[in-house]
């Protein structure tokens, strides 16, 4: 079926009549505004009578409906046309106000100013229009001397064009079964030039395709198309599949030539049969030729494949039984398979010695009519005699020096390089030996798959400080011949560690300032108070030693029972031995502190916690007192803390702290540091919260929360966080920091709830074994030795803090005001500290790093010192405005952390173009062997920009009074010296 279409309009040749066409010519002539047409240009000119006036034109457009308000004026046009064409003609508006009837003439001038082209439009009315074939050439429009009225001609500018396009959506037809025909589809043929096309002519080259041309007419103007519909009709009879093209061609002349425009169309025709798929190879299998008969037997399913679209029967046979290996244990005959899909062909096979054998099956595939193809597969099969055996075993496992009631964990890794199972026990030599006490061993019966190796963990456990050794037996094993071995275990229990504290404490004037809410000097006690229950009774040694521009030391090093209360006393003496006053001699107190350490025991860790709010100023400095320090005790930790804003962040001089010179020392000695500026809000408990970091580090513990919560304070129950402490656990240190415990009412409000639902005090007990609780002026230390691992279910879980309160809301809301730093909100601090075989290890880049140099962090995480990578990495940033960012850590082997997957982790950290403090909180979220969820933080710091010069300047003190003193003494001189002038003026007189 043929469609003409024009602009937004379309004809059906078949359907409209000639009588609706000419009502929708005429209405189209008589109501279109002028431009409807397909032609590019008009002209106009216009007359508004009576009289006459030459150009310019009237202001009003020509073509604007309407004619100038008053004049006598007329106007004309010239136009150029560059072939023949016919043109088409409108008057409108005739006679306008001019009186009599209604008529006009149509003129067009030639250059030469003869008439073209002259109409008399008699009693045309309103409206008149008429086409007129022009040849090329330059023409006038001019209504000089005619009636009243609006003249234009509508016509093709520029060149003749006779381009035109053919296309279809979808030319190729695709698959059509033999003897049927695809759907009809459109093609469109359009007229892109501006040219009337005639003659027009549709033919297709393959006769399959067909062509519906009813009512394609023979002419298509400028801008029109028609449609017209082509189908695929595939041939019947075929016996394979068929593919077929052709193009369809239009033919028109356009200016007097002919052209023609060309569409590739294509489909296929389809026949439906079936097709054969096999492999060309198969191994039947493996079977042991020692076995008697059915052992030395395989058999294995043949998958015969129709990956046509119609049914095929298939038959099978041996034409090469390899010397009678091969059969078919249910015959050749696999039967029909249908179009897509497939039938399995049972092959078998009897061998008989130590050999690979071959044989050939061939598969004969009926499709009928007479059609079909075959296939031969080659058959493999092969006789062998599996044998175990032993490629490796750890024959020694030394586990060293293992500290009391910590387990550590090693295994036998047992290697069968053989190509069958292997199968073998594990058991003591001496199931009377009495150190397989402190051993868990995994013993019985073992086996390890072909090809394969295991690891049978091992686990010592010292009980006391005793060298152990144990043998275990692996086998027999049944290898041929049976064989078995023997693994030695050993290892020496030793003590805990036992710690000595140095605290080095910033008493200088400075010292009686505010960091944020905080005196800085009550915040140096009530962190010092902390520590000092931190440290343990039975083991650690602690002292004190104070500084300003001088130094001393009140409490000496010694053991924290006979320590203790001297200590409590110094820290919470702030009027006396803490008196702030005077300067900061840093280096000084440093030297006298370490001074201490002589008499620490040998086998006790060292750690100098070192506090200060402002910058060194009085001799020896801390670069000149280090090297002696390290000298005289190279396995001292000094973990070193900031009060207040760093100096390095403003111009060198100002009142602060030196954040390089701390970082520096910490970095030395693989200790920490820490600078506090603002000891409120959210910080409110930034300084303690330290000082349970070095306790931690100092005694190798891992964290396991170190965060601050700002609760929500009103009446009921309140979650405010979880630890999950996991079998592998030993001990625990839970710390609770909140202003609640300053007021008796709510002294009970924070209570501790271990994974058994029971409430954590004094009077609890985690397996049998007694809790300790200290209790500080504003925290509480719960100290918490877990049972044996066998008994982890009464420690293994979530432990989790809560926020109670009960009574009067008036009462609590006025006992509230006093504790609440945020309105509605309370700061509470819950740490968690373990002695465990899971541990997170983190470092930083060291050394000095400037403001846009990269900083490269990297973690490992590991259980009983063996890789776990088992978890997630991440780190939460603090930039020194005040800012945070989340980075994860990788363990890919694409970002400088060693090999994918073996637990290290690692990042770089490019946005460093803020000079100033950094915070670092490694974070891991991980599992352990036995599948526990278990957390480790590991808190980081550095300070990113230029060191400040080695020796600072000393300041005067006052330096008001000194530049005063100055001042005089200047006047002063120079009063002696006008003096002296007066007396050698008056001398020289009484001379002369």
């Amino acid at each position: 079926m043929f469609r003409a279409r024009s602009g937004n309009r379309r004809v059906s040749a078949r359907s409209i009549g000639a009588a609706v066409c000419a009502a929708i010519a005429v209405c189209a002539i008589l109501c279109a505004p002028v431009g409807a047409a397909a032609y590019d240009e008009t002209v106009c000119a216009r007359k508004y009578c009576p009289g006459t006036c030459t150009q310019p034109h009237p202001t009003q457009p020509c073509m604007s409906g309407s004619l100038p308000p008053s004049g006598d004026c007329q106007c004309y046009s010239d136009f150029t046309i560059s072939f023949s064409q016919v043109v088409h003609l409108t008057a409108t508006n005739l006679d306008s106000d001019c009186g009599g009837g209604r008529t006009g003439w149509f003129v067009i001038y030639n250059t030469s100013g003869t008439e073209a082209y002259a109409w008399s439009m008699g009693g045309a009315g309103f409206g008149w229009s008429d086409d007129v074939t022009l040849a090329p050439g330059t023409y006038r429009l001019d209504p000089g001397a005619m009636s009243g009225g609006t003249y234009c001609v509508e016509f093709w500018s520029g060149a003749a064009d006779c381009s035109s396009s053919l296309a279809m959506a979808s030319a190729d037809f695709g698959e059509v079964e033999s003897g049927d025909c695809a759907g009809w589809r459109t093609a469109t043929f359009r007229n892109d030039g501006n040219q009337t096309f005639s003659g027009i002519a549709v033919s297709v080259t393959d006769p399959n395709f067909h062509l519906d041309l009813a009512g394609v007419p023979t002419t298509l103007d400028p801008g029109d198309d028609l449609d017209f519909e082509v189908q695929f009709c595939a041939p019947g009879g075929l016996t394979f599949d068929q593919p077929y093209a052709g193009f369809i061609q239009v033919a028109y002349t356009c200016n007097g030539a002919v052209n023609q425009r060309q569409q590739t169309v294509s489909g296929t025709a389809h026949v439906r049969r079936g097709e054969l798929d096999v492999a060309s190879s198969f191994d039947v299998g493996e079977a042991d030729w020692t076995l008697a008969s059915p052992g030395n037997r395989v058999e294995r399913n043949l998958s015969i494949a129709n990956v046509g679209d119609a049914s095929m029967t298939v038959v099978a046979s041996i034409v090469d039984d390899g010397g009678g290996v091969f059969d078919l244990p249910s015959g050749g005959s696999v039967g029909t398979v249908s179009g897509g899909s497939s039938r399995s062909l049972r092959v078998g096979a009897t061998v008989f010695d130590e050999t690979t054998y071959t044989g050939t099956l061939r598969i004969e595939a009926d499709y009928g009519s007479g059609l079909g193809s075959s296939a031969l597969v080659t058959l493999h099969a092969t006789g062998h005699h599996p044998v175990p055996h032993v490629g490796f075993i750890t024959a020694d496992i030394d586990y060293g020096e293992v500290e009391i009631d910590y387990a550590f964990h090693q295994a036998i890794r047992i290697e069968n390089t053989g190509d069958a199972v292997l199968t073998f026990g594990i058991a003591l030599e001496d199931p009377s030996d009495t150190d397989a006490t402190e051993f868990t061993l995994d013993l019985g019966s073992q086996s390890i798959g072909a090809g394969r190796s295991d690891l049978f963990e091992m686990t010592f456990h010292p009980m006391t400080a005793d060298y152990r050794e144990i043998v275990l037996l692996v086998g027999p094993t049944n290898e041929e011949p049976p064989n078995t071995y023997r693994v030695r275990l050993h290892g020496t229990g030793t003590e805990p560690i036992p710690l000595s504290t140095m605290l080095v404490v910033d008493r200088s004037g400075s010292m009686d300032g505010m960091a944020g809410d905080v005196r800085k000097i009550v915040a140096a006690s009530d962190a010092g108070d902390l520590y000092v229950d931190l440290v343990r009774d039975a083991w650690d040694s602690i002292g004190l030693t104070k500084y300003n521009e001088s130094n001393s030391t009140p409490v000496p090093l010694d053991q924290v029972s006979a320590n203790r209360a001297a200590m409590l006393a110094a820290l919470g003496d702030i009027t006396g031995e803490l008196l702030p006053d005077g300067a900061t001699g840093i280096g000084g107190a440093m030297q006298t502190a370490a001074g201490e350490f002589v008499s620490s025991p040998a086998e006790n860790a060292q750690a100098m916690i070192v506090l200060t709010d402002g910058k060194e100023n009085v001799e020896p400095w801390i670069a000149d007192a280090m090297p002696g320090i390290r000298g005289d005790h190279p396995d001292l930790r000094i973990f070193s803390v900031g009060i207040g804003d760093p100096i390095e962040t403003g111009a060198y001089g100002v009142e602060g702290i030196e954040t390089t010179k701390l970082q520096q020392i910490a970095e030395d000695t693989d200790a920490l540091f820490r600078v506090v500026q603002s000891i409120s809000g959210e910080h409110r408990y930034d300084l303690e919260a330290f000082y349970f970091k070095v306790f931690a580090k100092a005694t190798g513990r891992q964290l396991a929360l170190d965060p601050l919560y700002m609760v929500p304070y009103s009446p009921g129950m309140t979650l405010v966080s979880t630890v999950d402490i996991v079998s592998c656990d030993r001990d625990a240190d839970f710390l609770v920091i909140s202003e609640l415990y300053r007021v008796p009412q709510f002294e009970t409000a924070l209570f501790l709830q271990d994974p058994t639902g029971q409430i954590v005090d004094p009077s609890a007990t985690i397996g049998g074994i007694a809790v300790h609780v200290k209790a500080g002026d504003h925290y509480r230390l719960y100290r918490v030795k877990f049972p044996p691992r066998s008994e982890s279910d009464s420690y293994s879980g979530a432990w989790r803090l809560y926020l109670q309160v009960e009574g009067d809301p008036a009462e609590i809301k006025r006992y509230a005001t006093s504790v609440q730093v945020v309105p509605g909100y309370v700061p509470v601090a819950f740490m968690a500290a373990v002695g465990s075989d899971y541990r997170l290890e983190a470092s930083i880049t060291p050394g000095e790093v400037l403001v846009g140099e990269p900083l490269r962090l990297s973690a490992r995480t590991t259980e009983a010192w063996w890789p776990n990578p088992d978890a997630d990495v991440d780190v939460e940033i603090t930039r020194p405005d005040g800012s945070t960012a989340t980075l994860v850590l990788h363990d890919d082997g694409l970002h400088d952390d060693g090999e994918a997957g073996d637990a290290a982790f690692a990042v770089t950290l490019t946005d460093t173009y803020r000079e100033g403090y950094y915070e670092f909180l490694v974070r891991s979220r991980g599992r352990t062997e036995r599948g526990e969820r278990v957390t480790r933080e590991r808190y980081l710091s550095k300070h990113v920009g230029a060191y400040p010069p080695d020796r600072p300047s000393r300041e005067c003190i006052p330096c008001w009074l000194l530049r005063l003193l100055l001042v005089l003494f200047l006047l002063l001189l120079i009063f002696i010296a006008l003096w002296l002038i007066r007396c050698c003026y008056r001398l020289h007189r009484i001379r002369g």
